[in-house]
């Protein structure tokens, strides 16, 4: 779905930054959900790390957002 929106986006000229979270298109082993989702950067902590670490990058958000904890 996220290609799909991203591909609509691209066609009518919008800009945005954009992060794709998903499986890889491959093979992927079984387990407990819970660790897949982790080991594949899926779980709502790893998400929410990734989320946080591109908006201190982004101008001046560091500044702005440096006492902000995202506890999930």
């Amino acid at each position: 779905v996220g290609s799909a929106c991203l591909e609509v986006l691209q066609k009518q000229n919008v800009l945005v930054n954009t992060k794709l979270f998903g499986f890889p298109d491959a093979f992927v082993p079984q387990g407990k959900p819970d660790y897949l989702y982790d080991y594949y950067g899926l779980s709502a902590k790893k998400i929410a790390d990734v989320l946080y670490h591109q908006l201190m990058q982004k101008q001046n958000w560091g500044e702005k957002m440096a006492k902000v904890r995202l506890d999930v």
